[in-house]
């Protein structure tokens, strides 16, 4: 027994050893505007009405639907660094974890060797699929707040014991993190099944369901803040312009190759021993992720507890058999096995990613140092994936356009990510548009190819080109500033600084 804990402490300090080191120094491109803007609404004691990043939209009447996740990342960053950052991003994506692998959907009517491979099965899995999605993002928190609310919702003795204070979690949950439309589907979904099942409403939790949207309207924009989730859900473009966003057909991990089939496969196989309401919150959110290679957590989240249950089935079926037990432990274990050496792949490419994404490879620090020094007239144009850098890093110019953009619209219809792929694949002139801006300076990539690796928007430019019907072959935005007498005023091994002279 004490060699079985021996080697869960040592995957545990393993573990944490990789997502502490990826969430140190893994420099997420938006980080840089979430402390910020975390600093804004600090020092201002409320938060901005209209966009303080951009010049392409600085009327725009921006809602930031993480505020208070934002205001923590700036309070915590200025007292305690990036350590305390890491620990508690460590802590919500263990936690999340922990929280649907124990609940109590997967109660325990097994023991031993079996019941510890129904657990660890799952969790190294599970660990494996979180690491590409990992770091110091306020989307992690979303995986915690999933869990904890199904940990709530779907376990009869707790609803009938917290479910009045539902509308109090997910006003936290609106002010957090623009994930909280979850509580609310995760909600109807559940009621409309438990109303079909029993063919009897319960008035009670229709009532509290009514609260917890009207709930949805504690926050500093009022209802307007689903004007902003409306604008991401609404644009089909998203999928095909931000990587992360892309469905999950494209995203190319062992991990995730792994885990559809498999749990799949469980599910399904056991579906008759699961309740309606069960059945269509997975395959909501089975949807929501292959949709989304983003909601790959969310659906893991909601799946792990119905997966451990199923397992727990398989051995139960299993066990009838001669030697079916033996068999079971024999190939749970070689399972295992294989998961290890997913997870190990997984963490080679976090630990190889990590070290990609830093300030001298990936981010123009350097040049941005140059351009503080020399103060160039006029606005500056560069790249979606640093916006977030150069909000933080030179504050003193505003950008083009940063993460937080790619669904913009303002009243008259004018999309800066429309301009921004246009210009990129050859569609859009870049000319009046940079005149309209007073652009006088472009601080862009060098090696388009350590972009096109890390899933800037570069990477689906060509994809969307053919989608709109434009032949960007030889197409080269920087060349053709040369062409047109731009010149290079500054350049390093990360970037180089155009300059209309």
């Amino acid at each position: 027994m004490w060699k079985t804990r021996l080697l869960i402490i040592f995957f545990a300090l393993f573990v944490f050893g990789i997502f502490f080191y990826k969430a140190l120094y893994f420099l997420d491109p938006d980080f840089g505007w979430h402390l910020k803007m975390g600093e804004i609404i600090i020092s201002q004691k409320g938060v901005p009405q209209t966009d303080p990043f951009s010049y392409t939209m600085s009327n725009f009447a921006f809602i930031d639907h993480e505020w208070l996740t934002n205001a923590t990342i700036a309070l915590l960053y200025k007292k305690f660094g990036v350590w305390a950052l890491s620990l508690m991003y460590i802590s919500i994506a263990f936690s999340a974890l922990f929280i649907s692998i124990t609940n109590p959907i997967s109660r325990e009517s097994t023991k031993g060797k079996i019941n510890i491979l129904k657990m660890i099965i799952p969790a190294v899995l599970g660990i494996s699929l979180m690491q590409p999605f990992f770091g110091i993002r306020p989307q992690v928190e979303s995986w915690l707040l999933l869990a904890v609310f199904l940990r709530l919702f779907m376990n009869a003795k707790n609803w009938n014991k917290w479910r009045f204070i539902t509308p109090l979690f997910v006003i936290f949950w609106t002010n957090l993190h623009g994930s909280f439309p979850l509580s609310l589907f995760t909600m109807a979904i559940v009621l409309i099944g438990r109303s079909w099942r029993k063919r009897k409403v319960n008035k009670t939790d229709i009532l509290i369901f009514v609260i917890s949207v009207i709930a949805t309207g504690v926050n500093p924009y009022g209802f307007r803040i689903w004007n902003e989730i409306w604008q991401q859900m609404s644009d089909g473009s998203l999928r095909w312009t931000i990587q992360e966003w892309r469905p999950a057909i494209f995203f190319t991990s062992f991990s995730f190759i792994a885990f559809l089939p498999l749990f799949t496969a469980l599910i399904w196989r056991y579906r008759k021993n699961f309740l309606i309401e069960e059945k269509l919150l997975i395959l909501f959110f089975l949807v929501q992720g292959l949709s989304s290679t983003r909601h790959l957590p969310l659906l893991l989240v909601v799946s792990l507890p119905w997966a451990c249950k199923s397992i727990e089935y398989l051995y139960l079926e299993v066990v009838k058999l001669i030697k079916g037990g033996e068999r079971f432990l024999m190939v749970g274990k070689v399972t295992l096995f294989l998961l290890l050496l997913i997870l190990m792949n997984e963490s080679v490419g976090s630990i190889a990613l990590t070290k990609i994404f830093t300030e001298t490879k990936y981010y123009p620090g350097s040049a941005i140092n140059y351009l503080t020094t020399q103060s160039p007239a006029g606005n500056i144009f560069s790249e979606y994936a640093w916006g977030g850098y150069l909000i933080w890093k030179f504050p003193e110019k505003k950008v083009f356009i940063d993460g937080r953009m790619p669904s913009w619209k303002d009243e008259n219809g004018y999309k800066p990510m429309d301009d921004y792929v246009g210009i990129l694949t050859g569609k859009t002139n870049y000319k009046p548009i940079f005149e309209k801006f007073e652009i006088n300076t472009v601080l862009w990539p060098k090696d388009r190819n350590i972009m096109k690796k890390t899933g800037g928007v570069y990477l689906m430019v060509n994809a969307i080109a053919k989608r709109i019907g434009v032949n960007t072959n030889g197409f080269s935005f920087t060349q053709k500033l040369l062409e047109d007498g731009w010149k290079i005023i500054y350049e390093d091994e990360t970037s180089e600084v155009y300059s209309r002279i």
